[in-house]
């Protein structure tokens, strides 16, 4: 495999600049293997098997690539947090001692896939993880999140950078591709897009005439804590109360922030207890705060007529909640973040506005209209298959082995 020719981006960065000899390390090129399938996968990025029901992308991809494949090692470099699991093999130091030890045992296996991710590793702005793709002699696949529209000049090196070494490169959604494309330097053919998949098993519609009358009801679930949503989810349902004539109950569902420690996960209990009595929502809405597993999930949803996701995700090109509530098969008002428009949008699953009186008025259309959330739902339910977590699997393992089978002057 050889190197894209293309050069980082001549955008003006001031910072410590890149040794000639990473770089010229950077775009030469890899050992492949024999035309094979990969029997072993290294996985390097911020890795939590289960916190709370909410487990990260690398975990979740982990467990659906060895679903149907469990003959394959998929061992795992953790970095930013420390991972307490028997897949855990190593824990990357941010020191840049730490580099080479990390690549030195993903290299043990066929081909890496190496998350992207804000905050897990050490250097400039995450830089170290240019040095441990260095010290890279198997192909690498890597996984783009929280892909910046506006990147400072630094993350635009890194960027560039590493989709120019890299074998594969891969984004959540369109527009996490069209967002690469428009504003960095990037190779085109080594671009791929994989829909983050949901953890939910696939779910039936509930068209309306089959249930009994009584008041809609709206769900939402995630992480909950301050500027994380559910002050935006009160208010949204307050506005479609005081439009009538339908009264919603609201279901708030799923873990504390973990980085609240005990005074501030009772002052944001308290809080909302407050705002709901100010909104009027009083005995109108619950909180289930606490563990948050697919059956517990699964069942809230059974109950539910409309979800609703009030809060832009960190990663405004990706959202698992939204992956899973397109699962759920039930008519969704979204925040409006760049995926929720691209994919509500072109699915017609939903709908998406931009603050609380907005998505007020959306909960009332799709309540006051029977069929709309009808059609919506079952737009969805066609467009889930496409966003299950084997299906995700299947198109990783997929892309890792054409990489092997190419030849080594590819």
């Amino acid at each position: 495999m050889t190197r894209g020719n293309r050069s980082p981006s001549t955008s003006a960065y001031a910072g410590p600049a890149m040794p000639d000899r990473r770089l010229s390390s950077m775009f030469a090129p890899r050992s492949t293997k024999p035309p094979v399938s990969a029997t072993s996968i290294g996985m390097l990025g911020a890795y939590v098997p289960d916190d709370d029901g909410l487990t990260t992308f690398a975990a979740e991809l982990r467990q659906a690539m060895l679903h149907d494949r469990p003959e394959i090692v998929i061992s795992v470099v953790s970095a930013g947090v420390a991972a307490y699991a028997p897949e855990v093999v190593h824990g990357l130091d941010p020191a840049p001692a730490g580099s080479r030890p990390a690549a030195a045992i993903l290299n043990q296996n066929d081909a890496v896939i190496l998350h992207l991710q804000t905050g897990v590793y050490g250097g400039t702005e995450g830089d170290q993880v240019l040095e441990i793709l260095e010290w890279l002699t198997v192909p690498v696949v890597v996984v783009i999140h929280d892909v910046r529209s506006q990147p400072t000049a630094r993350q635009r090196f890194i960027v560039e950078v590493l989709t120019s070494s890299a074998d594969a490169v891969v984004t959540l959604s369109e527009t996490g591709r069209r967002i690469l494309l428009d504003e960095y330097r990037v190779e085109p053919r080594k671009l791929m897009k994989i829909h983050h998949g949901s953890r939910l098993p696939a779910m039936a519609p509930l068209e309306k005439d089959t249930r009994p009358r009584r008041r809609p009801r709206i769900l939402s679930w995630g992480v909950l804590g301050p500027g994380r949503g559910v002050e935006s989810g009160l208010r949204a349902v307050a506005h479609a109360r005081r439009l009538g004539p339908a009264q919603p109950f609201y279901s708030v569902a799923g873990p504390l922030d973990a980085t609240l420690d005990g005074p501030q996960q009772q002052a944001f209990r308290s809080s909302l207890r407050v705002l709901a009595d100010e909104v009027g929502l009083t005995d109108s809405v619950e909180f289930e705060i606490g563990p948050l597993d697919n059956e517990r999930l699964g069942a809230l949803i059974e109950r539910a007529d409309i979800i609703l996701l009030p809060q832009a995700p960190h990663d405004p090109t990706a959202s698992a909640i939204l992956a899973d509530a397109i699962t759920a098969a039930r008519p969704i008002v979204a925040a409006g973040f760049p995926y929720a428009t691209e994919i509500l949008a072109e699915n017609r699953g939903g709908i998406v506005a931009d603050d609380p009186a907005e998505l007020g008025d959306a909960l009332t259309r799709v309540i006051r209209d029977p069929e709309l959330g009808n059609a919506m739902a079952r737009r969805n339910e066609a467009l889930a298959p496409a966003l299950s977590w084997p299906v995700a699997a299947g198109q990783y393992r997929q892309l890792i082995n054409v990489l092997l089978r190419r030849p080594a002057n590819h």
